[in-house]
This record gives C-alpha cells, structure tokens and sequence, in this order.
C-alpha cells in the first residue's frame, strides 16, 4: 500500500525545528536576509518581500511574515494563476475527458486561437507565437486573451463542467484553501456568486497566503496526491508533463522554450532538454544562467508580476514560497534560489 502522501491535507500545516529536517536555521536566516536585500521593492511604503516560506518533507520548517497581516489576508498572485488553471485542465486530463493532443477546433468545437489548428498542449505550452504554424515560435500571453483564456471553453466542452465548479468542488475543497479566492469566486449550491472566478481567465485573479500557495506546490510536488484523499487529484504523468518542457515538435530539433512546461516556469539541464530559456519581461536566452552554479535542474514553479514565487525543488522535497514586489521578475526565482543553495548544500 502506497504511503500516505506528505503535506497538511485538509488541516493546517504542520510545523517543525529546521534542524529535524537536516536544515541550519542560521542559513535559513541567512538565505532570509539575503532574498530581501536583493530584491527591493519598487513601490515607495511598501516592504521589500511580504514573506518567505520553506516547507521540506511536507512540514513548514521556515515561515517569516513583514508583519502578521501577511500571514491572514491573501495576496494577489497575478500570474500565478496560469499554473492553478493547468491544475483544473490536468483534472480533466486525469478523467479522461480532455486530450492535450486533440485539435480543441475539430474535437471541442472550440475555434482556434490563432489561423491553423491547435492543441491544447501547444496553448498551454506558449508555443503558438507564429501566425504560421505552431511550435516556430514561443511567446507569452501575459492578459490571457491571446490565447490561454480558449482553455476554459475547451475545457468546458471536453467534461460538461465550468471550470469555476471543477476548481471549487476538486480543489478549493479538497486541499483545505481557506483563504484562497479566484476573483472574489465563491461557489455557493452550484450557483456563482461574487464573481466568476476560473470562468473569466486563467491568466490572473487568484488570491491566497503563503500557506495557500505552499499547497498547490505540496501538491505537485506529492504527484497528484493528497493526504486524506484515496485517488490522486491529477495523475502523476500530468504532474510530469507539468514539470518538464512540453515544446518540443518534428520536425524542429530544440524546444522552442525549454524553461517552460505547461503553464509552468522551469530550471531545466540544457543538456538535456536544449533550446533557449525565455523568462519575460526581457526574454533573454541566457535567463537561466541567473541561476547559482549547482542549482538542481527540476526545478518549476507558478511566477507572478512583481515577483511572486512559488517554487517546488523535487531534488530536496522542498517547497520555497515568496511574496512580493519587484520590478524584473525574471530574476526573482534565481535569487530565491541563490539565497537557499547553502542551505541546501548546492552552491559550488
């Protein structure tokens, strides 16, 4: 019988002594003080980083807040919101509803963001940039409605669900968000109140606390799974696929975005996965290069305007999650990261 997965379920998280998850608290500190005065804020009055959180084998081992009104009220995740919408589409995915190879134009009835046919995987992926065919090119549909927001009838049309419903009832619900919103959503006896939520755009609108967000990675990281629940949420080859570059097509050799999954950032082996890494805004092919020497490469992570992350490392079962503002988000996950590779022992 497979362990119980690690994580709070749908109760609170679980706190320990850094020290018993082979952690130093004095690097914690360290990696801490280093993230905040590398990243200063870029609006006058406001605190250079909301909070930091670490989470290693499923218990919360780090938590640091500006003040404790960051640990009650949800922050805005902006673009974080792209990775919770991949979570509904995997769902569908999981139940064998929804193909990501299928054209959404000839199988859903869905027409066609761009003048040729597409799949889902090639909308989640990015890689429709070109007006004439897909996988040339790779871009990055910040407001949604290029092309990702085609994701929500498509989804709609592939399982007979509102996506708002799938998220409420097969997410919100089940992983204990307590103060996680969607727009204001709120699913009230099957009627949308306040909003509608996962039916508007997954490009933007989510709320949560550092908590909340610590969730969604806990549960990418458990691949599908979730404590107190018998099937997994999404299936762990979804999870996978998430977590890997997805834009990779014959007859192109190189992944047109290798820092990429599916409506996921990545740190990827250009070795093994080659091509270039475009991380908006300045979508410099030598993004990844920020990263510290010895950086783990399965790194992935849901990354929002202003800079804010929410990091899942397989390598150490660990989740990194910081919330705040900053002007170059592009550059935000590798300092995260510099900062905590001493903690982790991966600087060389």
């Amino acid at each position: 019988m497979a362990a119980e997965p690690l994580g709070p379920g749908r109760g609170p998280w679980a706190t320990g002594l850094p020290e018993h998850a082979g952690l130093d608290p004095e690097l914690l500190e360290a990696a801490r003080d280093y993230i905040d005065r590398k990243l200063p804020t870029t609006v006058e009055g406001l605190p250079k980083r909301d909070c930091f959180l670490v989470a290693k084998d499923g218990v919360i081992v780090y938590e640091w807040y500006h003040s404790d009104l960051f640990n009650k009220i949800a922050d805005h995740g902006q673009s974080m919101t792209k990775t919770v919408g991949a979570l509904i589409a995997g769902w569908a995915v999981t139940q064998g509803m929804l193909d990501l190879d299928a054209d959404i134009t000839r199988v859903y009835g869905v027409p066609s963001p761009k003048p040729y046919g597409v799949t889902s995987r090639q909308i989640m992926s990015q890689a429709v940039a070109d007006d004439s065919q897909p996988n040339r090119g790779w871009d990055y549909d910040m407001g949604g409605n290029r092309w990702i927001d085609t994701m929500i009838p498509v989804v709609y049309q592939a399982t007979g669900r509102r996506p708002s419903q799938i998220w409420y009832e097969e997410f919100q619900q089940q992983l204990g968000l307590e103060h996680f919103d969607w727009n204001g959503f709120r699913w009230v006896d099957r009627k949308v109140t306040d909003g509608d939520g996962a039916d508007r755009t997954w490009a933007w609108g989510t709320r949560g606390t550092c908590r909340d967000y610590a969730r969604l990675v806990q549960l990418l990281l458990n691949r599908g799974r979730w404590r107190g629940i018998e099937k997994p949420l999404i299936s762990a080859e979804y999870v996978r696929q998430m977590t890997t570059p997805q834009s990779w097509y014959a007859p192109f050799m190189n992944y047109s975005n290798r820092c990429y999954g599916l409506l996921t950032w990545l740190h990827t082996d250009p070795k093994e996965f080659p091509g270039p890494c475009l991380i908006p805004p300045h979508a410099l092919p030598s993004a990844s290069q920020l990263y510290p020497k010895g950086a783990p490469g399965d790194i992935f992570m849901a990354q929002g305007m202003g800079g804010k992350i929410a990091m899942g490392v397989p390598k150490h079962n660990a989740v990194l999650i910081s919330l705040g503002d900053h002007e170059d988000p592009s550059t935000v996950a590798p300092v995260v990261y510099e900062g905590m590779c001493k903690v982790f022992g991966d600087c060389e």
